[in-house]
């Protein structure tokens, strides 16, 4: 089963941290927030945590 998860504020802070405790617990993340250059840093950042 695929568990997705979206966060909202991503990008930053306790968004930031929840979405890569998710990752790291296998859930599917959908990063959003307003600046689009702050979540692919905190996406290329979490992809190196799943597992």
């Amino acid at each position: 089963m695929i568990r997705t998860v979206l966060i909202t504020g991503a990008g930053t802070g306790i968004g930031k941290v929840c979405a890569h405790e998710l990752m790291r617990a296998g859930y599917h993340v959908l990063f959003t927030g307003r600046r689009l250059d702050v979540l692919q840093e905190a996406l290329s950042e979490g992809e190196g945590q799943t597992g």
